[in-house]
């Protein structure tokens, strides 16, 4: 037992590089695929069969395309954050209003709100409609009450 612990201990201590490497992009990347350990730690002492060779060849061709798709999107991104950017100049000579213009401007903006406001008073305010309902309420109220009463009446008699 001694033997195979001093055989692993050894083992371990002729790899620490590899496996810190290998660490470091685990913590990186949190999930590594086959290929992302044989890039870290390098080819298998012993041979792998066919169809893993392949396997791993067509993963990496697609990263490599899925790389360029990424790389060709940011750089679409980054030409149009220029335009944007080229779009949007600072102009030296643009008049910048005075606070003065801001005053009468929110002041024309708040004459012509009025003006909007009486256009809607002479409809019917919303107190009125209230008023009526309550007033229509209590009539029917009355008359519910007379006919009631009325009813009561003609049951005695």
């Amino acid at each position: 037992m001694n033997e195979r612990y001093a055989a692993c201990k050894t083992l371990l201590d002729e790899h620490k590089i590899k496996i810190e490497e290998l660490a470091e992009l685990l913590l990186k990347k949190e999930t590594l695929s086959l290929p992302d350990i044989v890039d870290t730690l390098g080819e298998r002492p012993f041979g792998v069969k066919e169809s893993i060779a392949e396997y791993l060849t067509e993963l990496r061709a697609r990263q490599e395309t899925v790389d360029e798709v990424r790389d060709e999107e940011e750089k679409k991104a980054e030409d149009l954050r220029k335009e944007a950017a080229d779009g949007t100049k600072f102009d030296p000579d643009a008049e910048e209003p005075e606070e003065g213009d801001e005053e009468k401007k929110s002041s024309e903006d708040a004459a012509t709100k009025a003006e909007t406001s009486s256009d809607d008073a002479t409809e019917t305010k919303p107190e009125d409609k209230v008023s009526e309902a309550k007033e229509d309420s209590e009539d029917a109220a009355s008359k519910a009450e007379e006919e009631t009463k009325k009813d009561d009446k003609d049951k005695k008699e």
